[in-house]
């Protein structure tokens, strides 16, 4: 995709996981990510984890009926499968189409579609772990809650970035199509003044602007 920047070199890094209890660490690590940070109560409840989706494809939403459907749901609808025919991503751009003229109700179909269409994991691979069972590894995670990975991790609170993201918009920034490596640094110094009034953490409102720390933080690699 042609990005550069610091997500690709030092101090970030990756490692391969390949002993048993790392990876199950790790998957722990993931799932939980969500609870850990007071987004979601379970984590069935968090959509962003996807495992919600290995049994249903739209547990967070109504089933699509095209027959019943509006025209733009169907346009919608039309166009996902496009895309995922052609192997072609859902960009920004293109969600900025395939979600005009759609109501909160249909946003949430189409969302849920697009994820059962894209969607990547491997649920048996994960469960092999957990017995072959998908209970088995969704007690397991509940239990363990995160605790058991090695990754070290900030205690933050995540609603801040809603939070910031709904002042940002109403400034008139649209961060749909916004791009903070060439974004001006008149509009960063905005979002800089907007956010600081708040009170905001210095290190949430840099991670939220995609800046370099201004001061040495606790980094996770």
């Amino acid at each position: 995709h042609h990005r550069t920047g610091p997500l690709w070199d030092s101090p970030f890094g990756y490692a391969a996981k390949t002993a048993g209890k790392r990876i199950r660490d790790n998957l722990c690590y993931i799932v939980n990510n969500a609870t850990v940070g007071k987004m979601a109560g379970d984590i069935l409840d968090y959509r962003w984890n996807l495992l919600a989706y290995r049994d249903a494809d739209y547990p967070f939403s109504e089933r699509i009926v095209l027959r019943h459907s509006s025209r733009a749901l169907q346009r919608a609808v039309r166009m996902v499968k496009y895309y995922r025919s052609s192997d072609l991503p859902v960009t920004y751009a293109r969600q900025s189409v395939i979600f005009k003229g759609l109501n909160t109700a249909e946003r949430q179909q189409i969302t849920d579609f697009i994820i059962a269409q894209y969607n990547f994991l491997d649920y048996t691979g994960a469960e092999a772990f957990y017995g072959n069972s998908f209970k088995q590894a969704c007690i397991s995670w509940r239990a363990n809650s995160g605790s058991e990975h090695d990754i070290p991790e900030d205690h933050e609170n995540y609603r801040i970035y809603s939070r910031m993201l709904q002042l940002a918009n109403r400034e008139g920034v649209d961060l749909m199509h916004c791009n903070f490596e060439s974004a001006s640094p008149e509009l960063i110094r905005k979002l800089e003044r907007t956010f600081r009034g708040k009170s905001y953490p210095e290190r949430q409102i840099e991670r939220f602007l995609h800046q370099f720390p201004s001061r040495p933080h606790h980094a996770t690699r």
